[in-house]
Formats: C-alpha cells, structure tokens, sequence
C-alpha cells in the first residue's frame, strides 16, 4: 500500500446549543471522517489529529454537517482550524449551505432579510449560527499533479479559488503552511 497520499487531518472546532442536543459529522468525500453528538447546553472543543489516505492525485472535498433535535436562537459551531498534511485550509473559503427551515424561508421571502441573509451566509469567517452543510474542495498531489488537475479540470478553469494540498513536504514552503503541534 503506498502511504504516499496517506496525510495528517487537523481540526479543531467548538459547539454548543442552549436548547437541545446536536450532532457534528465530518466527510471526506462522502466518507464519514468524524462523528459525534453533544448534549443540551453544554459548550464542547474537539481537536481531531487523524490521517486519512486519499489514495491518488486528485480534487477531494470535506463537508460539515451540523444537525440538531430542535432549533435555538442561542446555538454556534465555530471551525478555528483546519488543516491538511500540515496545510492550512481558511474557514472563510467553505460554503455554508443553512438548512431549510421555516425561519430561513422567512429571511429568503423578505428583501431587507435576504442582504443579512447573504452575508451571513457568504461572511461568516468559520462561525456558524444555523444548522446546514459547510463544505470546501481542494486539491491533493505533488506541485507537479497539482498543475495538471488545475490545467485540465473545468472546475478550476473557471478561476474557482481552491486550497492546494502538498503531498511532498519540501514543496510546502510555497503554500500556507502550519506548525505541527498547532
């Protein structure tokens, strides 16, 4: 088996939900990395050290998905860190996808809602209030992969800015790189 594409996943973040329980699941693409549930009023950090093996050069993607029992005005999961083979993916670069519910059909019905709507959705530097989906892609390979997967992709000809993923440690002085006890 070749370790080569087998990386270091570092992620840290917190939660908590005044009113009800709530569940954390982190995917890899699609595979489940990470999974677990908090109870009622109780603020909670995790830090997960794990590797996972992506096998070959390629565009992969990791989703966060927060659920919970019931809904509360008084509820966050707020991502401090993310980072891959010691690489750091910004919080602000993934997609936040609310789930639909009665109080975000409200806010996407009325003009004035809608702005805050958006920019919370599109500003929300790692902080999350509602339940939803956040996801990000990136790119994992040597610099070399890493410029054929970006020449020949269609994702990335549209200019789509995407975090980049170094396998080879010596090539990683050119992109964000973190310590390896933060």
């Amino acid at each position: 088996m070749n370790d080569k594409f087998k990386l270091d996943v570092h992620i840290s973040f917190n939660s908590y939900n005044k009113d009800s329980n709530h569940s954390i699941e982190i995917l890899i693409n699609n595979d489940s990395f990470y999974k677990q549930s908090f109870v009622i009023n109780e603020r909670k950090s995790i830090k997960i050290d794990k590797s996972f093996n992506f096998f070959k050069p390629g565009r992969y993607n990791i989703e966060f998905l927060w659920s919970g029992e019931n809904e509360s005005a008084e509820k966050h999961f707020n991502l401090e860190n993310l980072s891959i083979n010691y690489q750091y993916i910004e919080p602000y670069k993934l997609f936040y996808y609310p789930t639909e519910n009665e109080y975000i059909r409200s806010l996407k019905h009325d003009n004035l809602k809608l702005a805050q709507f958006k920019k919370t959705a599109l500003e929300h530097g790692g902080f999350f209030g509602w339940y939803g989906s956040m996801k990000t892609n990136f790119l994992v390979g040597n610099a070399n992969e890493i410029n054929y997967l970006r020449i020949n992709d269609p994702f990335s000809l549209n200019n789509a800015a995407e975090s980049r993923i170094l396998t080879i440690l010596d090539q990683q002085k050119l992109y964000k790189k973190v310590k390896k006890n933060d």
